[in-house]
């Protein structure tokens, strides 16, 4: 009996495609997700296409130690590498606003874990979350948190980078720990006096002659010479008063200005010298709160109040409009069919008589009456009035003390 082993070579290769097609595409997907998630956490994405390396970068960026991860290449010690890498998984959910639950995903679907983290809905990444707080607080040389490397923090964008300080409603105080503390005096300058420049010096100019020509010094000298003599026959002569001259007025110079002193920070905060004595500073005028832009909620239909997320209140419910009522004279109230209320009646219109076709007669009542006879008119004959066509006299009045017509 001759065994064919042509079927069982046949599903080994086909075994062995499966499995190798599936480890491409694994590859493929965890470098994907990996490389995003280290992207948005604010790491270069090429570490996630290197295998070892990427969960070395993992346990980085969880403050962990990445050589941790060399443990999953030794029999053994590769199950304490799986528990890092837990750990390293239920960090960086952490610092992407998700909950420990999520780890769990990590467990039994890594693929779906990493999916949700690189292209599902996250907050902003949160370092101080995912890192021990050794690690975050205590910043190491060269840039690393708590000495690991491999963290390196968000770059600064509109939404991470420090709000601009609002000025104080209050002048003089600033916000301090959540209260409001008097700004510091600043120190008192020294008063520098101001002084005005001095004039320029002016040489005098030289003597000019009639001519419009310098006088030379040799005729100056001779005309100082005769001057002098001049001057010493003068002394010989009789003394004669001399003219009264006005001397020039000479300008006062004018006082130094000094500029005013700032005044010296006051040792009673709250007070300050007035003639001599303490007293209390007026109280800062209120501003105009200043409203705060509230960032758009990671959350929707969740605010953030007090530091906690609080459930937004439900809108007022809209006025329902009221649909037409199927049956005429009938609307729905408390689920039941209930008539319209009557309407009230109009005043009645008077009918327009139509003209009667028999003269002499109205209609009433369904019936053709006689008109109502009109006033007889003044007889043209004094004691004879009209009856039946004819005149005739009138009768006479019967007077009270006349005995009876028979």
């Amino acid at each position: 009996m001759n065994y064919d082993p042509t079927p069982i070579i046949g599903l080994t290769i086909a075994l062995w495609a499966v499995v190798f097609v599936y480890a491409v595409a694994a590859y493929v997907l965890t470098g994907l997700f990996l490389s995003r998630i280290f992207q948005k956490a604010g790491n270069e994405g090429w570490p996630a296409w290197v295998p070892v390396y990427n969960s070395w970068k993992m346990l980085e960026l969880s403050g962990q130690p990445g050589w941790y991860a060399l443990l999953s290449l030794v029999p053994v010690a590769n199950v304490v590498a799986l528990v890092f890498l837990i750990i390293a998984a239920f960090r960086i959910g952490k610092g992407f606003g998700k909950g420990g639950g999520l780890v769990a995903l990590y467990i039994f679907l890594p693929l779906v874990w990493m999916a949700l983290l690189a292209h599902g809905r996250t907050s902003q990444w949160r370092p101080e979350l995912a890192l021990p707080v050794p690690a975050y607080a205590a910043p190491a040389i060269g840039g690393a948190y708590g000495g690991y490397p491999g963290y390196a923090p968000v770059a600064a964008t509109a939404a991470t980078a420090a709000a601009p300080a609002i000025p104080s409603p209050y002048p003089g105080y600033h916000l301090e720990n959540g209260q409001w503390v008097a700004d510091v005096a600043p120190v008192a300058a020294a008063a520098v006096p101001v002084t005005e420049p001095e004039p320029a010096f002016e040489p005098v100019p030289a003597p000019v002659s009639d001519a419009g020509l310098t006088v030379d010094s040799a005729a100056a000298d001779a005309t100082a010479a005769d001057a002098t003599a001049a001057d010493a026959t003068a002394a010989d002569a009789p003394a004669t008063e001399a003219p009264a001259t006005e001397a020039p007025a000479t300008e006062a110079p004018a006082a130094e200005s000094v500029a005013p002193a700032v005044s010296e920070p006051s040792p009673y905060p709250g007070y300050h010298l007035e003639n001599g004595q303490w007293v209390a500073d007026a109280a800062p005028v209120a501003a105009t709160p200043v409203t705060a832009v509230s960032e758009p909620s990671p959350y929707p239909g969740w605010h953030l109040e007090n530091g906690q997320w609080v459930a937004d209140a439900a809108p007022a419910p809209a006025a329902a409009v009221a649909e037409p009522s199927p049956y005429p004279g009938w609307h729905l109230e408390n689920g039941q069919w209930v008539a319209d209320a009557a309407p009230a009646p109009a005043a009645p219109v008077a009918a327009v008589a139509e003209p009667s076709p028999y003269p002499g007669y109205h209609l009433e009542n369904g019936q053709w009456v006689p008109d109502v006879a009109p006033a007889a008119a003044a007889s043209p004959y004094p004691g004879y009035h009209l009856e039946n066509g004819q005149w005739v006299p009138d009768a006479a009045p019967q007077h009270p003390w006349a005995p009876p017509q028979a």
